[in-house]
């Protein structure tokens, strides 16, 4: 791989050379240290260097260092080549890390962007390489990187729910079958004994209840009812023996929640 140098002041982004082996790799193990798993580390200097460095490299290494005669290495990435079934040729993305010390500085969104770009750069038998990316380490992993897609995109590639709201669905389908049930089932008279304990005062910060989640979710959609007094709970139980309208509560409160979340992801950050 041929030697490139960005240069970004005070920062430094260039290709990894062999005597950048020990700083590399004392930042491995700095990784290693920060996911707590150092005694799961069983590669080698040695090792690493013969897998990066040599003739035959079976990895690639690109690294940031502070400007100056006395440069440092303060963030390194690390991809490969692979071979997907889907798309062929690929490159993956083992790990991109940046020191503490650099975190918040666009360290890894230089990193990122240089690995991009060797990889745009370069093609195999005419056809241009795939990214396959793991998430870099480190507050710079929140950048939103050129060409990403944001979280509301994959989910909809895929056809899944984020988990929140799937927990949401699943609370209100739970809430509404045990409402459903006589008031003498033991579910349904432990959550009404629930409901009017949660409903006296308490000394110290508002907790976190049942009530205070649902009375979340129906704040999304503007509901009449609030689930503060036992009456309201009756309210809401006439409300779950129709199937339809409590399904339909239900969908109108997800799309708000999912609506929501995807006005976050898609708002800038600073």
């Amino acid at each position: 791989m041929a030697s490139t140098v960005t240069t970004t002041s005070p920062i430094v982004i260039r290709t990894a050379e062999p005597q950048d082996c020990a700083q590399v790799y004392k930042l491995m193990r700095e990784l290693a240290i920060h996911l707590k798993c150092e005694q799961d580390m069983k590669l080698t200097i040695e090792q690493f260097y013969k897998d990066v460095f040599e003739d035959k490299p079976v990895c690639y290494c690109i690294v940031a260092t502070t400007a100056g005669d006395a440069a440092t290495i303060v963030g390194y990435s690390l991809y490969f080549h692979t071979y997907n079934y889907l798309e062929g040729f690929a490159i993956s993305m083992e790990n991109l890390y940046v020191s503490p010390s650099h975190r918040g500085k666009g360290v890894g969104t230089m990193l990122w962007q240089e690995v991009t770009r060797h990889i745009d750069s370069n093609s195999y038998r005419g056809r241009k390489t795939k990214r396959i990316s793991s998430k870099p380490i480190g507050r710079d992993s929140e950048h939103k990187i050129p060409g990403q897609n944001h979280k509301s995109t994959h989910y909809k590639k895929y056809q899944e729910k984020p988990l929140s709201l799937q927990i949401l669905e699943s609370r209100w389908k739970l809430f509404g079958h045990i409402l459903r049930r006589h008031r003498d089932n033991p579910a349904n008279k432990a959550t009404r004994a629930y409901f009017i304990q949660c409903g006296k005062n308490h000394r110290g910060r508002p907790r976190t209840t049942l009530p205070t989640v649902l009375n979340r979710d129906l704040a999304l959609i503007d509901h009449e009812i609030r689930l503060h007094l036992s009456d309201e709970l009756d309210k809401i139980t006439a409300l779950a023996q129709d199937r339809r309208q409590w399904h339909e509560m239900t969908v109108k409160i997800e799309r708000a929640a999912e609506a929501s979340q995807t006005e976050n992801w898609d708002a800038p950050r600073h």
